[in-house]
């Protein structure tokens, strides 16, 4: 696969509209909570994971984002902390405790894209550890939970020390939209060569209009989103992201200011 990945929230409308010399990565629009008050980011609320399980988990060195039901908060998918939005570009894992066991899956549900960038440098390390490989991931004994957690914690460091880079792959990814139906191309963080670094999202000058087209697209859709649903659950989700959304611009918006204010002092001194 050839090109910059170009991240967007909207992809192109066939599989045949991909273009491999510009590949399309989805980017999703629901923002990862960071408050550390959020009942969804505290793996300890699993009503499903056992609470001395889930306290070894907290040793996670990113983020947990619980699936929600009736009855309280279930499995967790796991991001890297330098994840700010739900989808699989920084995501590793999927784990859930079913048959007496932790098991650890790339994906599970519908919510964001059905792959995890991240995943494929675990894999390797839990096969590396002689972990119980199967259909759908990785079975994790009680006594085996610690050693999981220092490989995740692993896969995080290699990231952030740029041993990993993300490259899209000749895989086709699907998003289904009120509008239709959108295909990307997914992508995975693989060993970086030697003096490279990871390839992510940027809003560099270029960008910009591009970024901001992404940023409207993402409101209506969640204008659209809340007009349409009858849950207060799910309402109550569209209000949190659209909340976010806006604390997040505000700051931009403050960022902008003060930029604006040095250009301006800096020109009364005649620089």
């Amino acid at each position: 696969m050839t090109g910059k990945i170009l991240f967007s929230h909207e992809g192109a409308r066939s599989e045949d509209a991909l273009d491999r010399t510009r590949p399309f990565v989805y980017e999703g629009s629901l923002l990862l909570p960071d408050q550390t008050n959020d009942p969804a980011r505290e793996i300890t609320n699993s009503i499903t994971i056992p609470r001395e399980i889930a306290q070894k988990l907290r040793r996670i060195n990113g983020k947990f984002s619980l699936t929600e039901v009736k009855a309280g908060y279930k499995n967790a998918n796991v991001f890297s902390r330098r994840a700010k939005v739900f989808d699989s570009v920084n995501r590793v894992c999927y784990l859930r405790y079913a048959d007496g066991t932790l098991q650890v899956c790339e994906f599970k549900g519908t919510r964001g894209s059905n792959y995890s960038a991240l995943y494929p440098a675990l894999a390797g390390l839990l096969r590396r550890e002689g972990f119980e490989e199967r259909a759908d991931g990785f079975a994790v004994p009680d006594d085996r939970v610690d050693l999981l957690v220092d490989l995740v914690n692993e896969v995080f460091r290699m990231q952030e020390a740029g041993e990993l880079r993300l490259e899209a792959a000749d895989e086709v990814d699907t998003m289904t939209f009120p509008d239709g139906r959108h295909y990307y191309f997914k992508a995975y963080w693989r060993p970086a060569g030697a003096g490279t670094a990871p390839q992510e999202p940027a809003a560099d000058a270029e960008d910009i209009p591009g970024q901001v087209a992404q940023i409207r697209a993402c409101i209506r859709r969640l204008a659209g989103a809340g007009l349409r649903c009858a849950g207060r659950e799910q309402l109550e989700e569209i209000q949190q992201a659209a909340e976010q959304l806006k604390n997040e611009l505000d700051i931009v918006c403050g960022v902008c200011r003060n930029g604006l204010d040095s250009f301006d002092r800096a020109r009364q001194l005649g620089l």
